[in-house]
Formats: structure tokens, C-alpha cells, sequence
């Protein structure tokens, strides 16, 4: 299996509720540049405020214990 084949199975998460902007854009950056399957974002992020027409997205929420 190649590096690019592997990468296709590799869901690309940031479940952190403490996450900046900053981090969620680098995630999806290196996602896009790296062609993850996925991107895992926290919800409260809402997905609709990342713009690529290629990408299409469903959120699901995860309780956090804070």
C-alpha cells in the first residue's frame, strides 16, 4: 500500500473544545494537501464555515467532560 493509498483511510481529527481557528484551518489545510479521508472537528466549529466545493461534510457531536 502506497503512502497515498494509506493516507485515502486516515480521518484527520481535532476533537479539542479548546481548539483555535488557527488549528481548525491548519487541520483542513493538511488535509486538502494531503488528501485525508476526513476531517474530525469539534461541532460547535460548525463545518459550513470551511469553503471548498470538493468537500462535503456531516457533524457529529461528542459530549466533552470538562
Amino acid at each position: 500500500m502506497t503512502r497515498d493509498e494509506i493516507l485515502r483511510t486516515v480521518d484527520h481529527t481535532l476533537l479539542d473544545p479548546c481548539a483555535t481557528w488557527d488549528e481548525i484551518r491548519q487541520i483542513c489545510d493538511d488535509a486538502l494537501t494531503y488528501g485525508t479521508a476526513s476531517v474530525c472537528i469539534p461541532a460547535a466549529y460548525g463545518f459550513s464555515q470551511w469553503k471548498n466545493s470538493k468537500t462535503s461534510a456531516n457533524e457529529c457531536g461528542f459530549t466533552s467532560a470538562l
